[in-house]
This record gives structure tokens, C-alpha cells and sequence, in this order.
């Protein structure tokens, strides 16, 4: 076709598409799988962007694994269920209100992403809404928690769903009518992954072991499933999608895209870039894999978007890349899953804090200045122009170059993590921001203990309204640098060494805005179990003893 009909038919087509879609689409996401035959590097790559309201805040989280006692239980939004004995160390996006996750991995390398789906059994329990149960960010952490394969986790999502039922409204500020919804998912580790899509209590899921799949807000299997509790080869997306939605004629088209695209890579070979880009899109889909809110057309915007290259072999690290909000205007920063808990800015909210809270009870979350995705939510209101985001892709491009070492060197990932973040703050406050933060970083909390080893601990806590850049501190025991011989951190540090009883500390740190600061203090070794003061309190004591001795001798 010639260039002037080319250009016709899409305006048309796009036309035709917003006739359809005249209600607002809300609680839109897309996940995608690469398996290793058709990546570069013969890794599985997992990718998904998570799409919620606009003032949803979905911070960054880390749970250690833990040991329950018997009887213990997890009280969730609307359900209370029995607690595993055990359950695994996870990382995770979860929405400021939530127990659960929009998409997480685990220490097993077992990592999952989840859709709203329209079915016609949510329009049924719209009309007769059944017993509140699971929303589906819980089920997804949970089944994270208790497996350690991508099928494991299967099973504990779909026998905990066939148990309690999922409705629920799944937004805050929503009615159950409003905000309830089905749920699908991609779950996967190194050897095969599985889409799951359920209808109440129903579901039915398929396994991929080879090449590249992706899901949008709308079913999409057949009869080409495996498992499930409906009769073999029933077809899935025929019997249950609720085509009057939508979300499901939006989720129908993007799925179009997202595959589009993973098959045009796939040809080359999908690399990590390759699904930023997919994230990235806002081409022909409407309102684009990419969401932005478009008045009278959706009401969500991308919270956030989460990248996984898993391990091939079991011990090798798992790499994971985020960034909040909006990933045309984000900034990816690299973690190893083994690192543990991701830099505290990452996992702080709004003002509203991070609770279990059923979503009729939630207030709407606001800017914190110390968040760093009210930080970037921030940026991605202001949008970018071409020049930003291609200084934005060199900051991602460098990252990139430096993750081999660091996969190498495991032990160097939490201060690697640390220095991106530092850099990804930098970055937007210098080049979106300017303003935000404009006050200097502070000290406070010097201690000094002289051990039974004769060695002084030395230390100190930092603060700031957002981050204090760790490269930029510089510590000073009676003049010398001891910056190499100090554990460091954005929220102070530690320093041991034979120090004499009294001795000058300096310390120059900058925060990520660029303010600076000098703190300087003449500081004094205490022994081991002294308490501060403890001379004068001894000699208050003594005079007290005195005049009470006194009194009693008249």
C-alpha cells in the first residue's frame, strides 16, 4: 500500500479503536517471557510493566525468608489464612496498600508477573458478588513465598484460588462493583514458564519451554492448555473473555504488540534491551504498552516496569532491573537478587505510608520528596524531551557495561546498587528536579566504644531529605583518611581501629542534589559498657550522699 493510504488506515484504525473503547480502561498491565532458545545470551528474560491508578505508589520491597511458629496466620486485605512454616526471601513490587506483589522473584529464581483479566464469571459475581477472598498481587507473592519452581508455584496459586475464591476490589478508593477483577499470570524459572488465567475459581494454565509469549488484560488460550479444572479442550478465551469490556479490547491489542515485537527481536536474538524497548512502546496500541492516562480514555498509568534475566544454573546470581513509574521516562537500575534489600529510598511511599489496608479504606497517596517513586513519578508528569531521555539511556547503557564484573563479583553488588541509584537521583534532579532538595545532609549519633580488644568502634548516622551519595563520603581520624577503612552506607558508617582517648573527626559528605556538608567534632573513646555522663552522674551521687549524711548527723 502507498505511503498516503498507509497513513489513512492507521489514522482509522485508531479511530475505530477509541469508538470502541468510549469507558475508561483501568487496571491495565502486560507481562512477557523470553525463554533461552531465543535470547542472546541463552537466558530466560522476564519483563512486565505493572499499570495502576496515578497516585498508586509502588515501592520496591525485600522480604528475608522466614521461620513461622505453628499456627501462625496471614491476615491479607479482606481474608485471613493459615501461614506456611516457611517462607522464602522475595523481592517485589507491591502497591503502597497491599500485602502482595504486581510482579516479584524469589531466592529460588522462580519469578511471576499478574494481569487483570474481564471474564464473564467476574460479570456474573458483579450481578451476585460472592464471598470476599484473594485479589491477585496476594496470590502472586504467596505463591513466591512457598515454591521453588515456576510449576510449584502454580500449584500454590491455583489451590489456594480453588479454596478461597478471588473478588475484591483491587484499587484503592474503589467499590468491589468497580475494582474486583480475575487474574493472569506468567509465572517462570531457567527451564520453563506458565501462563495461568482464571475465571472465580476456575483456571487453566500452559507451559512454555521454548520460544517467546505475552499476556495483556484480556484471556488468551484456547484449548492449547495442560492443567486446569475445566473439561479438557475447553476454549478459554472463547467461552469466558467479557468482550463488552474495555480493558479486553485494549488487552487485545497490546498483546498483538508485545508479541509482534518479541517475534521481530527474537529473530536477532532478545536481549535485555530488547524487552526495555517492549516496555517502552507507545506505538499503534492504544493506549500503548507504555500507559500514560489519556482523558476519557484510561485512567491508569504504568507504576512501573520490572526486567529478570534468570540464572541458567542454579547458584549463578539473578539480575533484576526496575524502574518506578513510567519506563519511557525511567531510568533502569540494576540488583542482584542475592544482594538482599534494595536501597531504602526505593521501598519508602507517599504519605501514606506501606500497610495491609482493604482499599475502601485507603486515602489516595501523596508527593514525599523522599520517595523514589514520587521522585520519578515527579519526572515522568514533567515528560522528557529527546535530549533527556538519550542522556537517561546513556546512564541505563553504562550500567549495562559494569553488570558483568559485578555478576563476576557478587560480593561488590550492594555497594554497585547503591552507586546507580545514587547516579539514577542525580541524574533527574539535575536534569528535571532542580529544587527539590536544598538542604544539606546531616550527622548526628557519633558514637565511640573502646572494646576489650583495646580497638574503638567509631561511628556515626547520616540523614537527608532523599539520599545521601555514598561515593561523596569522606571520613577523617586526626587528619588522616580512613574513607577506604570504613563501612559505609546512604545512612552512616562504621569504622574500627586503635584510636587514642580523645581525637578530631571530620567527615564531608554531598546528598544527590549536590548539597554538601562538613561536620567536625572533637570525639572521645568510651569503654565497653560505659554509659555517657557516667563520671558525672557518679559525682552528682557522691554529693547527694554527702548531704544526706549530713542531715542525718544533726
Amino acid at each position: 500500500m502507498n505511503s498516503r493510504f498507509a497513513a489513512l488506515f492507521a489514522v482509522v484504525l485508531s479511530l475505530t479503536f477509541l469508538l470502541l473503547a468510549v469507558a475508561p480502561i483501568s487496571s491495565a498491565c502486560d507481562t512477557f517471557v523470553a525463554m533461552g532458545d531465543v535470547t542472546a545470551n541463552g537466558h530466560v528474560i522476564f519483563g512486565k510493566n505493572s499499570d495502576r491508578p496515578a497516585f498508586d505508589c509502588q515501592p520496591l520491597l525485600y522480604h528475608s525468608r522466614a521461620e513461622w511458629p505453628a499456627g501462625s496466620t496471614l491476615k491479607l486485605e479482606y481474608i485471613e489464612i493459615p501461614q506456611a512454616n516457611v517462607t522464602y526471601a522475595t523481592i517485589g513490587c507491591s502497591p503502597y496498600w497491599c500485602y502482595g506483589y504486581e510482579m516479584g522473584v524469589s531466592e529460588w529464581g522462580v519469578v511471576a508477573g499478574n494481569e487483570a483479566i474481564w471474564t464473564t464469571t467476574l460479570a456474573v459475581s458483579k450481578q451476585m458478588p460472592p464471598e470476599r477472598g484473594f485479589v491477585g498481587m496476594d496470590l502472586l507473592r504467596i505463591g513466591l513465598e512457598r515454591s521453588k519452581t515456576a510449576h510449584e508455584c502454580l500449584q500454590v496459586i491455583t489451590s489456594l484460588l480453588e479454596q478461597y475464591g478471588q473478588w475484591g476490589s483491587a484499587e484503592p478508593k474503589a467499590a468491589d462493583t468497580d475494582g474486583s477483577y480475575d487474574n493472569s499470570f506468567i509465572i517462570a524459572d531457567s527451564t520453563e514458564a506458565w501462563i495461568l488465567e482464571t475465571a472465580g475459581k476456575d483456571w487453566i494454565a500452559k507451559r512454555i519451554t521454548a520460544g517467546t509469549d505475552s499476556i495483556s488484560n484480556a484471556p488468551s488460550l484456547l484449548s492449547d492448555w495442560t492443567e486446569g479444572t475445566l473439561p479438557a479442550g475447553t476454549p478459554f478465551m472463547a467461552v469466558y473473555s467479557d468482550n463488552t469490556q474495555p480493558a479486553t479490547l485494549s488487552g487485545r491489542s497490546r498483546e498483538l504488540r508485545s508479541q509482534m515485537l518479541l517475534d521481530q527481536y527474537a529473530q536477532d536474538g532478545i536481549e535485555l534491551r530488547d524487552m526495555m524497548a517492549i516496555a517502552r512502546d507507545h506505538n499503534v496500541s492504544v493506549p500503548g504498552i507504555c500507559m500514560h492516562q489519556i482523558p476519557a480514555l484510561n485512567e491508569d498509568i504504568t507504576a512501573g516496569s520490572l526486567m529478570v534475566v534468570l540464572p541458567k544454573q542454579p547458584g549463578e546470581p539473578i539480575e533484576m532491573w526496575w524502574t518506578p513509574v513510567q519506563p519511557c521516562s525511567g531510568i533502569y537500575v540494576p540488583l542482584l537478587f542475592e544482594s538482599g534489600k534494595p536501597p531504602e529510598v526505593m521501598s519508602k511511599t507517599g504519605s501514606q505510608g506501606k500497610t495491609v489496608t482493604a482499599p475502601s479504606a485507603v486515602q489516595a497517596d501523596t508527593f514525599n520528596k523522599s520517595s523514589y517513586w514520587w521522585l520519578f513519578k515527579s519526572v515522568c508528569d514533567l515528560g522528557l524531551d529527546a535530549a533527556t531521555r538519550a542522556s537517561f539511556d546513556n546512564v541505563e547503557i553504562q550500567f549495562e557495561s559494569e553488570m558483568a564484573a559485578v555478576k563476576a563479583n557478587p560480593e561488590t553488588a550492594p555497594a554497585f546498587t547503591e552507586k546507580c541509584t545514587d547516579t539514577a537521583l542525580s541524574t533527574i534532579l539535575s536534569a528535571k528536579l532542580q529544587g527539590t532538595d536544598t538542604e544539606k545532609p546531616q550527622v548526628y549519633g557519633v558514637s565511640a566504644k573502646k572494646g576489650a580488644d583495646g580497638k574503638t568502634a567509631l561511628s556515626a548516622n547520616f540523614s537527608d531529605d532523599i539520599k545521601v551519595e555514598i561515593s561523596s563520603v569522606k571520613i577523617f581520624v586526626e587528619g588522616n583518611d580512613v574513607t577506604n577503612q570504613s563501612e559505609i552506607s546512604s545512612t552512616g558508617f562504621r569504622y574500627v581501629a586503635d584510636l587514642p582517648k580523645t581525637f578530631d573527626l571530620r567527615i564531608e559528605l554531598n546528598d544527590v542534589a549536590g548539597n554538601s556538608a562538613i561536620f567536625e567534632q572533637k570525639a572521645k573513646a568510651q569503654s565497653a559498657g560505659a554509659v555517657p555522663g557516667f563520671e558525672s552522674a557518679l559525682l552528682i551521687l557522691a554529693v547527694c550522699i554527702f548531704f544526706i549524711s549530713a542531715r542525718l548527723r544533726k
